[in-house]
Formats: C-alpha cells, sequence, structure tokens
C-alpha cells in the first residue's frame, strides 16, 4: 500500500516537474546563464533542454528499470520512489531558480537560495537514509530464541 503512494506522488511530482521544465524552456533566452554573474557559465537553450531531459529521463526511468532488472524488496523501492521524488523537487526549484536569474525583471534572488539549498540537503539526506536504515533494521533485530 505504501508502495503505491509512493508511486503515485513520484507520478505527479514528474508531471509537475514537466510543466515546470516546458514553461521555463519557453521563457528562457537563447543563451542561458547556468551559474555565476560576472564570469557567468552560458550554455545554449537547446543544450540546457537536452542536458535537462536526459538527467530527467535517467532519473525517473530507474522506477521501472530497478524492479525489471533485480527483485528490491518493497521497502527499497518506497525508499528509491522517494529519492527520486527529492530529485524532481530538487530540479523543478533549480529550474525556477534559472528561470528567474534569466528574466529580464528585477528580482532578489539571493532569496531563493534557501530553497535551493534545502531541496538539495533533502535530496542528500534521503539519498542516505536507506544505508541507516538497513544499519539500524540490522542491530535492531532481536534474536530468535
Amino acid at each position: 500500500m505504501v508502495k503505491t503512494v509512493f508511486k503515485g506522488v513520484w507520478f505527479f511530482s514528474l508531471i509537475g516537474l514537466l510543466a515546470v521544465f516546458f514553461y521555463v524552456y519557453a521563457s528562457l533566452p537563447e543563451s542561458v546563464v547556468v551559474y555565476g554573474e560576472l564570469d557567468a557559465v552560458r550554455v545554449s537553450k537547446e543544450l540546457l533542454f537536452y542536458i535537462s531531459i536526459a538527467v530527467i529521463a535517467g532519473w525517473n526511468v530507474l522506477v521501472y528499470l530497478v524492479p525489471s532488472l533485480m527483485r528490491p524488496s518493497s521497502e527499497f523501492m518506497v525508499w528509491l520512489c522517494g529519492l527520486i521524488i527529492c530529485f524532481n523537487l530538487f530540479f523543478i526549484i533549480t529550474l525556477g531558480f534559472i528561470n528567474i536569474f534569466n528574466s529580464n525583471e528585477r528580482y532578489d534572488y539571493s532569496n531563493m537560495g534557501f530553497a535551493v539549498y534545502g531541496s538539495l540537503i533533502l535530496l542528500v539526506v534521503s539519498s542516505l537514509s536507506w544505508p541507516f536504515y538497513l544499519f539500524f533494521r540490522k542491530f535492531s533485530r532481536k534474536p530468535q530464541v
């Protein structure tokens, strides 16, 4: 049951990510600043599109690829779906930041750092939670008598 709920949330996070991605892509200029102001790292709009699609597809295909290649436990699939949900959230916030940074409007985008770093921390915590779960599960089992 929990696995089904996580797969549903994952699906809606993917739909939201694609909606935000296409909205951001439509509003970007031809030369996109990805990082920096003075020594800006610039890429073309098309290159950003193809890299983003590859990264989004590469992460989200794991929901279908992992169960077909191996027989993971239901707990592992819940963790994997949660990790991919966190990735989708991080990518949504990152795309929003890139969109705001490249807009012609005056916006104090320094206030958005909390959201970007918060989603990155959430992604790291989610990725590290599986090894901790296995570690504590191993040592919390009571011996059979």
